[in-house]
């Protein structure tokens, strides 16, 4: 129905912020951004680039924040999954999102990487992305180090449910399940060593049987709740990262523009100005209407976010 709609793109060693506003304004101008907007009632933005992006946050608040500022995502797919929308804007919201980059595979850019990161979430999904992480490195992707970025979120019944379903132990927090994730996904013995600070933060180091470092780091939250995305990010930028380093995001499919941005914003316009690829695995649930919007809103906020940023940039 659409043409796929580009991401905006970083790569190592900078880019031009004046690119990277026009890929950002194509993507949140694009047909298939208008086209939603138009199918869920509301008109379209008008302004420059900072109007529009606040005048798509305001209506992605009003329209498809089914979190409502408290629900985690697996509360609100059990509270608003069941949601009941016309066949019409059901077709519309998987089409924009199929041409928004939500919903398609993508393999990497590169053949070789500094680092791979895979992305924390819910149990199963720390399982899809590790073991995906594992197929690139045995493909022949090349990288420096793999590293799971987590958090002490606690974990909730969708993953222990996914525990059950896979037999494997649930753990208490989001850490447990990407410690085994990675542990399962390249056969990793013990720890080589470990720095934790209980419920808070944790950085524990693996080598794989072929020399290959890999290390799980659990972040502290920067606010008074649960550590998001940024604060893993951060966490582990001050590690190990390096001027032009290029790094590869392994997440899952609909994530993959929201966390995509923030990494650009986080490695690409910071002092080391990584190079970024984010790639998505799908996952092994089938994702309702109520998903799919949930996470054009954030991308939507991210994109914002990125642009916000752009302003502190020498242009």
């Amino acid at each position: 129905m659409y043409v796929p709609v580009a991401l905006p793109s970083w790569p190592a060693g900078g880019g031009q912020p004046g690119v990277l506003t026009t890929q950002i304004e194509s993507w949140v101008t694009s047909p298939p951004m208008r086209d939603l907007v138009a199918a869920c009632g509301e008109r379209f933005p008008s302004g420059g680039l900072g109007e529009l992006l606040a005048g798509l946050d305001e209506i992605s608040g009003r329209r498809w924040d089914f979190r409502a500022g408290t629900l985690t995502r697996a509360q609100a797919r059990v509270k608003h999954g069941g949601t009941w929308f016309p066949p019409q804007l059901r077709a519309q919201v998987l089409a924009s999102a199929t041409a928004l980059g939500l919903v398609e595979q993508a393999g990497p850019q590169l053949t070789a990487y500094d680092h791979v990161l895979v992305l924390g979430s819910y149990l199963d999904a720390c399982l899809i992305r590790a073991l995906r992480a594992a197929e690139l490195l045995a493909g022949g992707v090349r990288t420096g180090d793999v590293c799971g970025l987590t958090s002490f979120r606690p974990i909730e019944d969708f993953d222990r449910q996914a525990a059950e379903r896979l037999g494997v132990p649930a753990g208490e927090h989001e850490v447990d399940g990407m410690d085994l994730a990675l542990r399962r996904a390249f056969a990793l013995d013990a720890p080589l060593r470990e720095q934790h600070e209980p419920s808070v933060r944790l950085h524990r180091r693996y080598r794989t049987a072929a020399g290959v470092p890999v290390s799980v780091i659990a972040a502290a939250s920067s606010t008074n709740g649960r550590a998001n995305t940024v604060d893993t990010y951060r966490e582990w930028e001050s590690t190990e990262v390096a001027d032009g380093d290029r790094l590869l995001l392994v997440t899952t499919t609909y994530f993959v523009p929201f966390q995509h941005c923030d990494a650009i914003r986080v490695f690409g316009l910071g002092r080391h100005r990584c190079g970024i690829d984010t790639i998505g695995v799908a996952p092994e649930y089938a994702l309702t209407t109520t998903d799919h919007l949930m996470e054009i809103r954030s991308a939507v906020r991210s994109m914002r976010a990125l642009h916000t940023a752009l302003a502190g940039v020498a242009q």
